[in-house]
């Protein structure tokens, strides 16, 4: 079966407000073309007429009758590229005009989206800021209340609203990390020197437990060298963790999860392989967008929110990095991360 490949940071994966800026290049392009074909349209028509004109004019010979001498005329190629140049000089300024206002439109056109983007992303934040604090309250008192509980159909309904909760306090955590991740006027995150093989064996062996209670065996292959990477620990962890982790969710009984880190082209390649159920390729070309997931009723059984790659995705272009996943249905997936070495690595 052949495999099927989502790329994400090394093809055109950008973020929201480079989309917009790419869609008012572009209709301002649109807007450029549309004008240049009517002037070109307009200057083809201007040059047939006047040079009809010009031949009905120049046709015959003009003497000065006091003279008695022939008056230098002009002839239709000379007037013709009189004409050609005075066209070139009014159609190139009336051009760049029709340029800038094509761009001060576009730029009005796309100022009420970015306002209502902006005013979602306050939203989102806001509400998660919001909501973290009555969730850790009801998840307080539902353990408290869980303490005192004494009936089996009690501390079923306890721990399944337990669940809940912990699912919502998830989903407000991702939310708040993305909607950082877009903020692009915040201060630059702080970065550090990394040891790579330190980060990645501590993400392998924090994951073991979880691992376990799945059945699923996982293994790191790491570099006998050194590997050192500048770059905010935190949102790497994170992304690396995120990927770990579905590794081990969403694999089959008895499979594995083989990590392995290493070095191609000045830039570090964290790769992870497991043996699970793979992603067909429709779903994979929708692998990384927000609330996207793959089987809606699995993944809120795993207590997944739909957030957790498109995370990874902004953190890798966030810390200048990428990621690329390869899948076969049935077989398993490929997850590799790249990141720029150290210069001094």
């Amino acid at each position: 079966m052949p495999n099927a490949s989502k790329q994400s940071g090394e093809k055109a994966t950008v973020s929201f407000e480079e989309r917009l800026g790419a869609t008012r290049f572009w209709l301002t392009i649109l807007y450029i073309v549309v004008l240049a074909a009517m002037l070109i349209i307009s200057s083809a028509v201007t040059r047939t007429i006047f040079n009809e004109q010009l031949q009905n004019r120049f046709h015959g010979l003009r003497f000065d009758l006091a003279r008695s001498e022939l008056v230098p005329v002009p002839t239709a190629a000379d007037v013709r590229s009189d004409l050609i140049q005075t066209l070139v000089i009014v159609n190139g300024i009336l051009l760049i005009i029709a340029g800038i206002a094509s761009y001060l439109v576009a730029g009005s056109t796309i100022r009420p989206i970015r306002a209502a983007y902006s005013a979602q992303k306050k939203f989102l934040s806001d509400a998660s800021h919001e909501l973290r604090t009555p969730l850790a309250i009801l998840k307080t008192d539902l353990e408290n209340e869980r303490l005192v509980a004494t009936q089996p159909a009690e501390l079923s309904r306890i721990d399944s609203q337990l669940e809940e909760i912990e699912r919502m306090r998830r989903l407000v955590a991702d939310l708040l990390l993305l909607s950082k991740l877009d903020e692009h006027n915040s201060p630059p995150r702080p970065a550090s020197s990394i040891n790579l093989i330190e980060l990645v064996t501590a993400a392998v062996d924090r994951l073991k437990s979880l691992a376990e209670s799945h059945h699923i065996t996982l293994h790191l292959s790491p570099s006998p060298h050194l590997i050192e990477i500048t770059a905010n620990r935190d949102l790497l962890d994170v992304a690396l963790s995120n990927i770990i982790s579905n590794s081990i969710i969403y694999n089959k009984e008895g499979g594995s999860v083989d990590v392995a880190i290493g070095v191609d082209n000045n830039a570090a390649i964290i790769t992870i392989i497991d043996t699970g159920i793979g992603i067909a390729p429709t779903d994979l070309e929708h692998i990384f967008d927000r609330f996207w997931r793959v089987e809606q009723s699995r993944s809120r059984a795993t207590g997944g929110s739909g957030l957790g790659l498109a995370i990874v995705q902004s953190v890798m272009q966030d810390l200048g990095g990428s990621v690329s996943m390869v899948s076969t249905p049935g077989q398993g997936t490929t997850v590799t991360l790249k990141l720029p070495l150290s210069t001094k690595t």
